[in-house]
């Protein structure tokens, strides 16, 4: 089990969640009215009921709320929603050329590795495939050096 865990340890950014984000968006085809909208949020309007009100987005129903996101999860918001810092609201931006959209961070879970006893199968599996894969390239090297190797030519 000490071969199993240095093998954890080495390739620990394998076993790493990547960061997350808690986003909340509003999306709206008029700029200057989500302008507004924002203004609104800063003097203590409440994000959600803002978002259910003006946003024309799927998430509207659900008052804005994309989830926990990853950098690679609705990248066209997580570029923006990884600058912010918790609890801030982005500046207007368009997230696709045609519409406009502000998002709302509210929780930050910073990357972090997965437990060993959590993923011990997954590392033990892994672990296998990498004494495997170590053993056959070994088992070529010696072939090589004992076995002359011809290629011949075919005549066509």
């Amino acid at each position: 089990e000490d071969s199993l865990i240095d093998f954890y340890y080495q390739h620990i950014k394998d076993y790493t969640e990547p960061e997350r984000r808690r986003v909340y968006v509003i999306v709206n085809s008029d700029k200057e009215k989500l302008s507004n909208v924002r203004r609104r949020i800063l003097r203590g309007a409440d994000f959600s009921e803002m978002a259910k009100k003006y946003s024309i987005h799927l998430t509207k129903n659900k008052g804005g709320e994309l989830g926990w996101i990853t950098k690679n999860r609705f990248p066209e918001f997580a570029k923006v929603a990884f600058k912010l810092k918790n609890g801030q609201v982005s500046n207007v931006f368009s997230p696709d050329g045609k519409s406009w959209a502000i998002v709302y961070v509210n929780g930050i879970q910073e990357a972090r590795p997965m437990p060993f006893e959590k993923i011990k199968r997954r590392v033990e599996r892994e672990y296998e495939e990498y004494l495997l894969e170590k053993r056959l390239k070994e088992i070529s090297e010696e072939m090589k050096k004992k076995v002359k190797i011809k290629i011949l030519k075919e005549d066509v």
